[in-house]
């Protein structure tokens, strides 16, 4: 009993922000999604970017203004995306952890990413060498504006009224 102790405290602690709808990935698993077969978009940010004031956690999030409110426009657009679109295009995730074992670093450096600058998005188009960078606000109807150019995919902002039965008016 006294080894499983000592094995499991050698063990780290690994705490994920998971978003309903959002695949995600990792330093072994990114290249096998990320493959040039369907539109991806990938958020890269902290580990742990948002905890909710009413969970308890004894690890902190790394403080960042943005990262509430960045969180729940991104849930906003998982929960959108999710169910109206397959495997066509998927969202996804990477943590990228700042200290101990520094997972995901490797990720960071290969895109040239600047931890202060996360949340950041890219976006992997099918058939695409390099990702495309998104520049704008992050919120929901900006984040569906840049999709809608890039990769054509159409939801309707709210307020937008449905012009077929073939369009979705996902208004939250």
């Amino acid at each position: 009993m006294a080894s499983l102790l000592l094995l499991a405290s050698t063990l780290p602690l690994v705490v994920f922000s998971h978003v309903k709808g959002v695949i995600p990935l990792d330093s072994f698993t990114f290249d096998k999604i990320v493959d040039g077969n369907r539109d991806v978009l990938v958020k890269f940010d902290n580990e742990y970017p948002y905890v909710p004031s009413t969970t308890t956690v004894t690890i902190q999030p790394v403080s960042c203004p943005r990262s509430g409110k960045t969180e729940q426009e991104f849930k906003k657009l998982a929960a959108t995306v999710s169910v109206l679109t397959g495997t066509r295009f998927l969202l996804a995730g990477v943590g990228v952890q700042r200290s101990g074992t520094k997972d995901n670093d490797d990720l960071r450096e290969r895109f040239r990413l600047n931890r202060d600058e996360f949340p950041v998005f890219k976006l992997f188009k099918k058939g695409g060498k390099k990702p495309i960078h998104y520049h704008g606000g992050i919120t929901y109807n900006t984040l569906i504006t840049f999709l809608k150019s890039e990769i054509g995919l159409y939801i309707a902002l709210p307020g937008t009224p449905c012009l077929s039965n073939h369009v979705v008016d996902w208004s939250f």
